[in-house]
């Protein structure tokens, strides 16, 4: 049984995928959609390809006899996509702002949640986007979007919900 992270991921990358030119986006991001934080690698064969991960989780609330009472605990899962691209001499501005601009339309569900075929996940949180400038100089194009997806699951069972 998944935990309703491992869901939000795997849902998460899902928006990220449907990002293709071809469907009316302006970028390429959702050609390649990875699970993983293993960076892709940057050599001329590059195609766009997105690196989709969890980087952190942060349990809130106390975690003693309150929570286990009303046993549910909340979670604020921060999911991370790094979309690299080769770099357009003299446009990275704008390759910037239209990858950045896509995650964050991808990202910005009608109900401003997370769902699955299974049902609702939880709530997304747009945190932003930032350029990893240190790679222009070789040639490549990372922008890094994070989100953060809020859950409540059962006290000792992380797969269920409420």
């Amino acid at each position: 049984m998944m935990t309703l992270c491992e869901r939000a991921l795997i849902a998460a990358a899902k928006l990220m995928e449907q990002v293709r030119t071809s469907n009316g986006w302006a970028t390429e991001c959702g050609a390649l959609v990875r699970l993983t934080p293993t960076p892709v690698a940057l050599d001329a064969s590059l195609y766009c390809t997105t690196t989709v991960y969890e980087s952190e989780e942060a349990l809130t609330g106390v975690n003693g006899p309150v929570v286990r009472a009303g046993g549910m605990i909340q979670v604020a899962q921060t999911i991370v996509f790094d979309t690299a691209t080769i770099a357009v001499p003299g446009d990275e501005g704008s390759q910037h702002q239209r990858i950045k601009t896509d995650h964050r339309k991808a990202l910005s569900t009608e109900t401003g949640g997370l769902a699955d075929a299974t049902g609702g996940i939880g709530e997304i949180e747009l945190i932003g986007s930032v350029l990893i400038a240190e790679f222009l100089a070789s040639g490549f194009l990372i922008v890094r979007t994070t989100i953060r997806v809020h859950t409540i699951e059962r006290w000792g069972n992380p797969a269920i919900g409420p």
